[in-house]
């Protein structure tokens, strides 16, 4: 009966540790990263603020739960463009930088949340975190190996991290509208030029 009981407690606790992330979520996508506050999440929740850190540690921790479903919908997103056909490994890099480019519309506020929060000074990221966030990673790594067959594995990972730091900041300004005579229609086509161009790059070295 014990056992039982204590199941049924972490049940309810799991389910409502989903809830406060679900809310959590929720403000995010409608109002942004600094809509995350305590006291309407207790409202929302129906309990005392006190309570909300019987579920997280603190409110930079639920901020990452979020972010850590952010990333897997993303994979998912990855996962739905590489079922599509693809003639080779630049088809697939490319399908997903416009697949990251539609996400990011989407998702205009989450995804812009993951990249603006920051956790305090020297506190690491939680291994569960870097876990997802790396396992994106891999996909541009294993992708690439076709293209960079001659490379270190700690080179590939460099450019598979340059290529996705470059597609995010065409992403991230034409988003926000910062550069002049970049509007979101232009990128859309042009982004696709700019993959290939990356990677056509890669081979001729």
């Amino acid at each position: 009966m014990a056992e039982s009981s204590e199941k049924s407690t972490k049940g309810r606790r799991e389910a409502q540790r989903e809830r406060l992330i679900g809310f959590a979520e929720h403000l995010i996508a409608t109002q942004g990263l600094d809509a995350v506050r305590a006291r309407e999440l207790a409202k929302q929740m129906g309990c005392a603020v006190g309570a909300i850190y019987n579920l997280v540690t603190d409110l930079d921790e639920l901020v990452l739960l979020v972010a850590q479903r952010t990333q897997r919908d993303l994979s998912a997103y990855l996962d739905a463009a590489a079922a599509g056909d693809h003639a080779d490994a630049e088809g697939l890099l490319v399908a997903w930088a416009e697949t990251y480019l539609r996400f990011a519309k989407e998702n205009r506020l989450r995804w812009r949340a993951l990249f603006e929060f920051r956790l305090p000074p020297d506190t690491p990221l939680p291994a569960w975190f870097v876990k997802d966030q790396e396992a994106i990673f891999s996909r541009l790594e294993d992708r690439l190996l076709p293209l960079t067959a001659r490379d270190t594995v700690g080179a590939r990972k460099l450019k598979a991290r340059i290529l996705f730091a470059a597609v995010h900041g065409i992403v991230a300004l034409s988003l926000e509208e910062k550069v002049v005579a970049m509007p979101i229609e232009a990128v859309e086509g042009e982004l696709a030029a700019f993959v290939r161009a990356y990677l056509r790059g890669l081979t001729t070295k």
